[in-house]
């Protein structure tokens, strides 16, 4: 797993329907960044906030505090692995890789959304 913000907590409260109504576990920090990247790859596969939380076994309410107002959660990890997405905190692996997000950072959204688009284009086809 790579390198997150953590806090522990255990919380044990369940609603009527016996799904619980805070997950515990390990808590990790969330960017709005990394929020938008959840949205898009919901998108992106078909699916909605509904389907998220029936395979993380919550409410949709929790999907939806999740990715407006909270700050961190422990649903994190299991998202990343459901949506096959980065961690909020990636560790930077490469001066390489500093330089390539310096530049991306300097880019307007239109830009950055054609550069995506042409990265996911090409991952697809090394894949093959």
């Amino acid at each position: 797993m790579s390198k997150m913000s953590v806090i522990t907590v255990g919380l044990m409260a369940t609603d009527s329907g016996g799904r619980r109504a805070y997950p515990e576990g390990t808590k990790v920090q969330m960017t709005e960044a990394w929020k938008r990247l959840v949205e898009r790859r919901l998108e992106e596969m078909g699916k909605d906030r509904s389907w998220l939380a029936d395979q993380l076994e919550v409410e949709k309410s929790t999907i939806t505090r999740l990715l407006a107002d909270q700050n961190t959660s422990s649903l994190v990890p299991k998202i990343v692995e459901l949506l096959e997405i980065p961690s909020p905190f990636a560790p930077i692996e490469s001066l390489f890789e500093e330089e390539t997000l310096g530049n991306l950072k300097k880019l307007d959204p239109d830009d950055l959304d054609l550069v995506r688009d042409f990265i996911q284009r090409l991952a697809r086809t090394k894949g093959d």
